[in-house]
């Protein structure tokens, strides 16, 4: 969990409806550490996956990956916290671009992509933990915008793989069918490029199979 950001909670709330805030221990000033990875995780994920195999049997493994990894972080820790992942929309949706663009982490593309000053696109954000302690003073950050002209890169590409999608099934979009052409929105934007993650990284990123885990054979480290 090489990504990360300070910011209070108030400064989130203030941006979305009521539906989709964060508690706050009753003080908006309350601290909130908003929590993800760029390519990074990769290689101590499928270390974990290699000290116990048992674990490509977990639904979804890089999720509870994540979930291990974060909890031991905050284990022992004095204050009172609460962890919500973004793999856990329950019981309320979290807008985690929404608060990544407030805390001045990352800009939400014309793509709809987050998009992180150094990383680019090849990062996830995976937890926010509200913390009962203050957060940084002043007003919120916010995030100008990366890219001088979307026009011509990742919008046409975006445009174009939900435009088909949309005629397959309007309510659902199967993105691990047609995983290379979302792949293609990404790789059109040019920050972060030398971030990029593994042809691996990417695939499983995309179709969320447990069955590619187990294909890497010797490529899970021992």
């Amino acid at each position: 969990m090489d990504v990360s950001k300070t910011l209070q909670v108030g400064w989130y709330n203030q941006s979305v409806t009521v539906n989709h805030r964060l508690a706050d221990y009753g003080k908006p000033v309350s601290l909130a550490l908003l929590i993800g990875n760029s390519r990074k995780i990769w290689a101590p994920f499928l270390a974990w996956l290699a000290h116990d195999r048992q674990r490509l049997e977990l639904p979804n493994p890089l999720e509870a990956y994540v979930e291990t990894a974060i909890g031991q972080a905050f284990d022992g820790f004095d204050a009172a916290y609460q962890i919500r992942f973004s793999h856990r929309p329950q019981p309320y949706h979290i807008a985690f671009q929404q608060m990544a663009e407030v805390a001045g982490l990352a800009w939400r593309s014309p793509a709809h992509l987050s998009i992180h000053p150094e990383y680019g696109c090849w990062m996830a954000l995976r937890a926010v933990a509200v913390i009962d302690l203050p957060g940084p003073p002043g007003e919120p950050p916010g995030m100008e915008p990366l890219c001088e002209d979307c026009s011509s890169g990742c919008i046409p590409k975006s445009d174009r793989v939900v435009g088909k999608n949309h005629q397959v099934n309007p309510d659902h979009y199967d993105i691990a069918a047609s995983w290379q052409d979302w792949l293609a929105i990404r790789d059109a934007c040019p920050i972060g490029r030398g971030y990029r993650y593994s042809d691996d990284q990417i695939r499983y990123h995309y179709i969320r199979d447990r069955s590619f885990l187990k294909t890497l054979g010797n490529r899970v480290p021992d």
